[in-house]
């Protein structure tokens, strides 16, 4: 290996060169001439002089890059620096392509979330949650709550990673793309993704399914209703028109991208009843075709039924022939 060298400016007087030789003078890394002691011979800050040093010296250290193996000079401002052989362990040349490697590393794993970030928008919109039987959803929560692949292989597979019944809810949920499973090109899986806007999602209900379980008796409803009773005492301007509380008889749940009909009610006394109603719950009412044919009275009924009767009758006709002047109340029912 090629030996250390020092580089002093030549546009400095003799005093700051002996300042400079002294500050860099070291055997084996350790430096002879402390800093403090420097300051107190020439009467000079211990700022003073490490810019001293800064400024118009280098000191070049020998060292092998790491990577291609070849001898290269690292040149060193400070005495700091020239202590630690740990700051840099590759040759500038070296030290760009690992950067650059790094940088289409970095551009390859930033790819790879938007991918999957486009993956999980279609399913997060459509709510493809929403389509999982009890014990697929379970399993879609332990995964969003153990996050890592360590944790669920161990919580959920309880280490039986081959487990097939486990295996087809979590190919569902693939499929339904609320998971990305990463893969080599060996098949084994790298990782397990998921989208972390449902964890939010999921914590809310949660919430709501401890206050309301899914199996409880209490009824929720789809449809909001109450009054809003007009303000007669505004005493400023910026004050509502209308406001007041109320309290609800059941739990009502809105839901997100549900298109609600709204409807407003005048009362005598001002006040308005307001009223929203999701819009695929209202039943269909169809329009009612044109009628071919009026409906009969039923005493042209009866005259029908038994005038066939008559005609149907040779010989006998045992409950005679109906006169066209039959009143109501003659019908025996």
């Amino acid at each position: 290996m090629g030996e250390n060298h020092l580089n002093i400016s030549e546009d400095i007087d003799a005093i700051s060169r002996e300042i400079l030789d002294k500050y860099w003078l070291n055997e084996n890394g350790e430096f002879i001439h402390k800093v403090n002691n420097l300051s107190k011979e020439y009467n000079l800050t211990s700022f003073k002089i490490t810019e001293l040093a800064k400024n118009h010296s280098s000191y070049f250290k020998s060292k092998i890059c790491e990577r291609c193996r070849i001898e290269y000079f690292e040149k060193i401002e400070t005495r700091g620096k020239l202590k630690g052989d740990f700051w840099n362990v590759l040759c500038e040349n070296c030290e760009q392509i690992q950067k650059e490697e790094q940088k289409k590393i970095n551009d390859e794993k930033q790819n790879q979330i938007n991918n999957r970030l486009s993956i999980f928008n279609k399913s997060f919109y459509e709510k493809n949650w929403e389509k999982l039987n009890q014990n697929e959803f379970e399993i879609y929560e332990k995964i969003i709550a153990n996050k890592t692949l360590k944790n669920i292989k161990q919580n959920i597979f309880k280490n039986d990673f081959y487990c097939q019944s486990t295996w087809s809810v979590f190919n569902k949920l693939e499929q339904l793309n609320l998971i990305i499973i990463e893969r080599d090109s060996y098949k084994t899986v790298l990782n397990i993704y998921f989208d972390e806007r449902v964890e939010n999602i999921i914590s809310r209900n949660n919430r709501i399914e401890n206050i309301i379980p899914r199996n409880s008796t209490i009824e929720i409803k789809d449809t909001l209703s109450f009054s809003l009773s007009k303000k007669l005492n505004k005493t400023k301007q910026n004050q509502p028109d209308y406001s007041g509380t109320f309290i609800l008889k059941n739990d009502v749940v809105l839901k997100a991208g549900v298109k609600y009909l709204y409807g407003g009610w005048s009362q005598t006394d001002d006040s308005i009843n307001l009223k929203f109603t999701p819009l695929g719950s209202i039943p269909y009412k169809p329009i009612q075709s044109e009628i071919e044919n009026e409906p009969k009275l039923v005493e042209d009924i009866l005259k029908d039924f038994f005038n066939v009767l008559v005609d149907n009758e040779i010989n006998q006709n045992p409950f005679g022939s109906l006169n066209d002047d039959l009143e109501d109340s003659d019908v025996p029912f």
